[in-house]
């Protein structure tokens, strides 16, 4: 059985007031952090922060380029591309 494995790329800024996706710009997702980019603590936010809008759980989650840049490269597994995009919308909607 293939799982599906969906890549996109997202744009962190650490240190903000709250834990959120703000926009999709280009096909980056642009996301803001409340961890500051620490011993990966703005990483592991990231992680977290797409695990709750896309429910799914955090180990299907991997940052597979950008550990130390705010621009990173997801692999989301389990999920197709179009329903990541659903739920980004449905979260983006809801704001």
């Amino acid at each position: 059985m293939v799982q599906e494995t969906t890549t996109f790329e997202v744009h962190v800024q650490p240190g903000a007031r709250c834990d959120e996706i703000t926009a999709i710009n280009n096909g980056i997702l642009r996301t803001k952090v409340k961890a500051q980019p620490h011993k990966g603590q703005a990483n592991r936010a990231v992680q977290e922060l797409i695990s709750k809008v896309l429910g799914v759980p955090k180990n299907q989650i991997d940052i597979v380029r950008g550990h130390a840049s705010r621009n990173k490269v997801l692999t989301v597994r389990g999920l197709r591309s179009d329903d990541v995009r659903e739920r980004i919308d449905r979260y983006l909607e809801g704001k």
